[in-house]
């Protein structure tokens, strides 16, 4: 007797049932040119992929918003303030929340394939996985923020500051779209001190905040890599509504000062992270993949740190390179700097559309490759990136048409305004290149290939970008121009390299990797080369008609009978489940003993230099009673210093 199993290829790879998939993907493409130009196949994908960005671009904004409103109640608070927050959030997102962000990074990969696989089960336990291993890194993170303020004061937070201090704030996610910088002018002895006593008060109070944080990227990871994307949004915005409530209670209700804001901040973390989490277990999302705690969830960790390392460091070395370009636009002056702000709050809006869709294309990219579907993953990779141009060219043009009117957002300075227009010019072109580099990213992580953009961002934005900037900006004299023009020349190789390189991938080997990574037990449709070339070159839906037959919108791929021997199409070759690697119970206590140990170990000695090694002999006790005065007062509103995000302008 014999079983015949079939892979679905015209089906879209995500949570939601395609039923009615047809119908509802045409909604939004009824003009008739639409029709005659974009195939059927590419429609229904380019459908997919509009319906999980918009929500995931809104949800991104709901989550900006968070730090956005700490930083209006703390900026009422005074430039001290303000400036000690932004030190804070620097240290924080750098470091704690880049390693919270890259380590997570792996579960986008591994829950995409695993769920495109159909193993709901492992779905569950990956996410265990990483809820483990982020929950242990968050004790050498508390061993690094304890110690904030020593290290501010190192790297020059000293009392003799009598420069402009420029701080830039990350916001968890890419400092494109999350950089605030806020500028404090000529400060007298004893107020750099301050700025380092605040930072640390802020960041000793979000310590509690991290575990939240951490978990609450592991949470939207899960659901996205699903097709679930509303829950983000509704949270998000719940979240917002009650971290304004509870900042304004902190401030002028009770009157809590420095202390209240920071609490607020740390606060909005754990907001938003309870009320996913409680909206998961209301609407039962979780019921399918969670099957309990299981001991399965330590077993795999060197396949999970493979991916997490390189995207930990993939994410660093970009967020990074943008504190260089704050320090060096406050090298040159005020007027730089301010128009160095006002371009990056600008690049904060337009970077937010192609974050959205380098969130679905790793989804949908990754549910494909699990499910055995190379077509369909090729596909979602070309539709992404066309898409992500086209709306980067529709950016580029308004842009380019509002560029001389767009300073006056920011301020009324007819020279920061003509600077701004001026670093528009460059920012234009460097948007689009830039959007096509984060939606490649995005397939990366979906095919499992962090380790290409995490050795590209280190050689193309410190090998060439940054050095070109350094040589523009200093030697060239194109002042802070130069730092974008060096960006621009950097995302321009790296897009063109990061689209040679999707297209010159193996697709046949990463759809067998994604397979051993779901542990599926169905079956893969894999191409043979000349249907992977077809794929690449023409449309899905003529490569399937030409190399397969399709029974109720299923195409036969394979056969496998009950004797073990099977059959092919297309090619195809058999894969092998693999189930080697496992740890024993005893080396699973060993190992994971050890691993816990080391973590442990990193925030005792974090914790022994906080409290054994004293602070430079700078920090007097007249500057902190200085400090003390003021840490705990809250304004009136009619006291309120304004929240400036441009330099105040020297006075005699």
């Amino acid at each position: 007797m014999t079983e015949r199993t079939v892979a679905p290829v015209g089906k879209p790879a995500l949570a939601s049932d395609s039923a009615g998939m047809r119908g509802s993907s045409n909604k939004p493409f009824c003009c008739r040119w639409v029709h005659s130009k974009l195939p059927l196949a590419h429609r229904e994908e380019l459908y997919h992929i509009l319906r999980m960005t918009g929500p995931l671009l809104l949800s991104r904004i709901l989550n900006y918003l968070l730090p956005f409103v700490v930083t209006m109640f703390c900026g009422r608070l005074g430039n001290e303030v303000m400036a000690g927050y932004g030190l804070a959030s620097a240290t924080i997102n750098v470091t704690t929340a880049a390693t919270g962000c890259g380590l997570g990074l792996a579960c986008d990969t591994l829950v995409a394939q695993t769920f495109g696989g159909k193993n709901l089960r492992r779905v569950g336990v990956i996410l265990q996985r990483g809820v483990i291993i982020l929950l242990l890194f968050c004790l050498p993170c508390w061993g690094l923020l304890i110690n904030a303020e020593a290290i501010l004061l190192c790297l020059g937070q000293d009392p003799k500051v009598t420069r402009t201090s420029t701080v830039c704030v990350f916001l968890n996610q890419h400092p494109l779209h999350h950089l605030f910088h806020f500028s404090q002018h000529h400060f007298g002895d004893g107020e750099g001190e301050e700025r380092s006593i605040i930072a640390q008060l802020y960041i000793t109070a979000f310590i509690p905040a991290v575990p939240a944080m951490f978990l609450h990227q592991l949470q939207v990871t899960y659901l996205q890599n699903q097709g679930i994307i509303m829950p983000q949004m509704y949270t998000a915005a719940l979240a917002n509504i009650a971290n304004v409530v509870t900042n304004y209670i902190f401030l002028y209700w009770l009157g809590l000062g420095v202390s209240g804001s920071a609490a607020a901040n740390a606060l909005s973390q754990i907001y938003i992270c309870a009320f996913l989490f409680a909206y998961i277990r209301w609407k039962k999302l979780h019921v399918s993949t969670w099957g309990g705690w299981s001991v399965e969830s330590l077993q795999e960790w060197g396949s999970y740190m493979k991916l997490a390392i390189p995207s930990t460091l993939m994410t660093c070395f970009e967020w990074w390179v943008y504190e260089f370009g704050g320090f060096f636009a406050g090298m040159l002056s005020e007027d730089e700097l301010a128009a160095q702000h006002a371009v990056i709050m600008v690049a904060f809006i337009t970077y937010m559309f192609p974050l959205g869709i380098q969130a679905a294309a790793c989804a949908r990219v990754g549910n494909a490759l699990g499910a055995g579907d190379t077509a369909r993953a090729i596909l979602t990779s070309k539709m992404s990136l066309a898409l992500a141009g086209s709306i980067a060219i529709v950016e580029g043009l308004v842009l380019g048409s509002t560029k001389s009117v767009i300073g006056f957002i920011f301020t009324s300075d007819e020279k920061i305004i003509g600077l701004v227009s001026h670093l528009m010019n460059a920012y234009c072109f460097l948007q689009f290149f830039d959007g096509l580099v984060c939606v490649c990213t995005g397939i990366f992580l979906g095919t499992g290939k962090q380790k290409i953009p995490a050795v590209a961002n280190l050689i193309g934005y410190y090998g060439i970008g940054l050095s070109l900037s350094v040589t523009l900006m200093f030697v060239a004299k194109l002042r802070v121009l130069g730092f974008w023009l060096g960006l621009l020349i950097c995302v321009i190789l790296q897009s063109t390299f990061y689209i040679t390189v999707i297209f010159k991938l193996n697709w046949e080997r990463m759809t067998e990797e994604a397979v051993k990574r779901a542990q599926k037990k169905i079956h893969m449709t894999l191409l043979s080369a000349a249907a992977v070339s077809d794929a690449l070159g023409n449309s899905v839906a003529d490569q399937t008609a030409n190399n397969a037959n399709f029974v109720d919108d299923y195409m036969s791929v394979r056969s496998e009978w009950r004797d073990g021997s099977t059959g092919t199409q297309g090619g195809h070759v058999a894969l092998q489940q693999q189930t080697g690697g496992r740890l024993s119970a005893t080396q699973l206590v060993l190992r994971r003993g050890l691993t816990v140990f080391a973590a442990v170990g990193l925030l005792a000695v974090g914790a022994t230099v906080h409290f054994l090694v004293p602070l430079t002999e700078s920090l007097s006790a007249e500057a902190n009673n200085n400090t003390m005065d003021w840490i705990n007062t809250t304004h009136t509103p009619d006291q309120t210093f304004p929240t400036v995000s441009i330099p105040l302008e020297e006075t005699a």
